[in-house]
């Protein structure tokens, strides 16, 4: 009788302990970026990769792919941090024009000016369409349902199309929003 109650007993705390909610996830949800398909024609349905060498995010013929997780107290909200190097986060880097801010790939305290750079609250909201999709944001709620943000831009040509945050200027796209496509876990 001792026995089935404390193997009762470790068995409901086994369980309850299993069904709480975390604040952090247990692993992480690891995603590729990839842009809507109502996007500009020349930049819609592509993922977005690498420029190798130069740490830019955007599309490039040549680039190398990008996977990465949010790190945060959520799975929704704060930095992206990549699958490959776990030091190297994306950041966005202020271009003081239009587009507003660069897109890039590495650590944002070793460029040459920190208290610039923004990169600890990326945002993930989701569709309220029937088929559920997720979309990336900058500093926006997380748990909204239903965003249509159109805050990011591809700004090049045939050689590839950087990324870009902010309001398009000649030589880039219209805006568009970035579809966050979650992979299996590592």
């Amino acid at each position: 009788m001792k026995l089935s109650l404390v193997f009762t007993a470790v068995f409901v705390a086994f369980t309850s302990a299993a069904i709480l909610p975390r604040a952090v996830p247990l692993t992480k949800q690891y995603f590729k970026l990839k842009v809507a398909d109502n996007a500009p024609k020349e930049v819609a349905g592509q993922y977005i990769n690498i420029n190798v060498g130069g740490g830019s995010l955007g599309i490039f013929p040549r680039g190398g792919e990008f996977q990465g997780y949010i790190k945060g107290t959520s799975t929704k909200r704060g930095a992206i941090i990549s699958a490959k190097d776990e030091k190297a986060k994306v950041f966005l880097r202020p271009t003081h024009g239009t587009p507003q801010y660069f897109v890039r790939l590495g650590d944002p305290n070793s460029d040459p000016a920190p208290a610039l750079i923004s990169w600890k609250d990326f945002t993930v909201s989701r569709s309220a369409s029937k088929k559920v999709k997720y979309w990336l944001d900058y500093n926006a709620p997380s748990d909204k349902v239903g965003s249509t943000s159109k805050n990011w831009v591809a700004c090049g040509g045939k050689s590839g199309w950087s990324l870009y945050y902010g309001s398009p200027q000649t030589g880039c796209t219209a805006g568009f929003q970035l579809q966050v496509i979650y992979a299996v876990a590592k």
